[in-house]
């Protein structure tokens, strides 16, 4: 008798459960992508607002920069314009700082150069924007920013001006 008790509150309390997870599951379930479309079609999107630009990884290469390894990252923007991102390892500051130096033997013209600080204001390096000569098949000049990070070298080059400046506000440089 007292495992025929057991038994039935055994299966009330299964079947409870069971409820519970109908009632939950038909409550919280997602809606058809027929209802969602509607629901855009008469609350449509402020169009008129810029969308900001994404930048998806295209391609990354690992190479020799003068007699220093480097990697080389390629990204494509949602507007279709590409940025490539190099990364110079070097074995001081200084040499940093160097080849910083070397990279803007090409430029054109250096649009800025000012100290690069840390979250305290404290100096960890240099960060510069320039004009370089134009990419093969353009007729305006390409642009990079250039920075120093304690013994690190990196800079971002892109097809033109506005699109460096752009991506230095898109990551807030």
């Amino acid at each position: 008798m007292r495992h025929l008790i057991v038994r039935c509150a055994l299966a009330a309390v299964t079947f409870i459960i069971g409820l519970t997870a109908l009632y939950i599951c038909s409550t919280y379930r997602l809606k058809p992508v027929e209802q969602i479309s509607n629901a855009e079609d008469r609350f449509p999107q402020n169009n008129t607002a810029e969308t900001k630009r994404t930048y998806k990884f295209v391609a990354q290469a690992l190479h020799e920069y003068g007699n220093l390894r480097a990697c080389t990252t390629t990204y494509e923007a949602s507007d279709g314009l590409t940025f490539s991102s190099t990364t110079v390892p070097c074995r001081s500051p200084k040499m940093a700082i160097k080849e910083l130096n070397r990279k803007l033997s090409q430029a054109i013209e250096v649009i800025s150069n000012e100290p690069l600080l840390d979250a305290t204001g404290r100096q960890v390096g240099v960060r510069v924007v320039a004009t370089f000569a134009p990419w093969t098949n353009s007729s305006t000049d390409s642009a990079g920013i250039l920075w120093t990070r304690a013994s690190e070298f990196r800079f971002v080059q892109s097809s033109s001006l506005a699109n460096i400046l752009e991506y230095q506000e898109d990551h807030k440089f």
